[in-house]
């Protein structure tokens, strides 16, 4: 779920209550009271805003989900699923496919494997994207809060150059990311056939981790290394070199969500503990905005990279679905399958 930290900053940003303990620095009291004679730091940052689009400018937004994915790439490969009719393919059994169906298997763990690595691809692109435009903003109301307070003549060259250099350098990753969303939806829209419609298009992903099927994946998998039997020549060759894959996929999966465990209950509940308390201190005039808004900063790149995390972790969930049915596959051409 995504936050919109710049209106939460925005409704936390302004002139301290008169009761608030004020430290004993006369240069900061200075700015305060300027700052309030000229309307407080709300005033400042509202203004700093870009306006809202009107109706009219806002262009139609289309929703398309995984699932919304899959079956245009299935009205495209009518093949592969008539063959796979009343087959469980997340648990097939594997000794009583034909020889057309377990080929018909692969090609569908193949396809969704790419289809799902291009997919979390765009989606990561987008919501990337959608944080750069957070990061902008708030850095754009830095440099507003900035160039008031050089005016008034709180603020050195210095610092007020340096946080346009920050901005520009954000717009610059903001236009970049944008660049990205298109090139990675682009990709996505290729593969699966779909003619794009004079509208913007918004993936929609299930960010929650379907534990259950996928440690259903991994005891399976681990099952079949377990039980396969290395004998002598080629064949047993062959199947050395799809185990070894197959740990591969287990063990990036298991850093991947360990990864992501991490920066769900750890990282990303303490960064926002971060700036819980750093608006309990700038409301009680200990800190300035130029740290709220640091800490605000802070908290969208640990985002950043949680979306990354999250990627990674989907896409080795099915990486390891494709093991699985290609060591099946393999097994049972050297007749091997436990």
């Amino acid at each position: 779920m995504r936050v919109h930290l710049v209106p939460f900053i925005l409704s936390c940003c302004m002139v301290a209550p008169a009761t608030a303990q004020v430290p004993a620095v006369s240069d900061w009291r200075a700015v305060i009271e300027q700052v309030q004679k000229a309307g407080g730091w709300k005033a400042y940052l509202r203004e700093a805003q870009s306006p809202e689009p009107t109706a009219s400018q806002k262009r139609p937004v289309i929703e398309l989900s995984l699932a919304d994915a899959t079956r245009v790439v299935q009205s495209r490969t009518p093949e592969i699923w008539q063959r796979l009719a009343g087959i469980d393919r997340d648990n097939p059994s594997w000794r009583q496919l034909t020889p057309e169906q377990r080929h018909a298997l692969i090609a569908h763990h193949r396809l969704m494997d790419e289809l799902k690595r291009q997919f979390y691809a765009a989606y990561t692109a987008q919501e990337w994207s959608r944080i750069q435009a957070d990061v902008h903003e708030v850095l754009g109301i830095a440099v507003e809060l900035s160039t008031r307070m050089r005016k008034a003549g709180n603020l050195n060259a210095f610092h007020l150059l340096e946080e346009q250099l920050k901005a520009e350098s954000a717009l610059m990753v903001k236009r970049q990311a944008e660049d990205r969303v298109i090139q990675e939806q682009e990709r996505l829209f290729q593969l699966i056939g779909f003619s794009k419609p004079n509208a913007e298009i918004r993936l929609t992903a299930e960010t929650t981790v379907n534990a259950r099927g996928v440690s259903e994946t991994r005891r399976r998998l681990e099952s079949l290394l377990a039980q396969a039997v290395i004998t002598t020549g080629t064949p047993a060759m062959d199947l050395i070199e799809r185990q070894s894959k197959a740990r591969q996929a287990l063990s990036r999966h298991a850093a991947r969500l360990k990864q992501h465990e991490q920066y769900q209950t750890r990282i990303l509940p303490m960064r926002q503990q971060v700036l819980d308390e750093a608006v309990l201190q700038y409301n009680g005039m200990i800190i300035g905005v130029f740290d709220l808004l640091k800490e605000a900063e802070h908290l969208l790149q640990s985002r950043q990279k949680s979306l990354h995390a999250l990627s990674d972790l989907l896409q080795s969930e099915s990486e390891l679905e494709l093991e699985l049915a290609l060591l099946n596959t393999h097994l049972d051409q050297i007749g091997q399958h436990p």
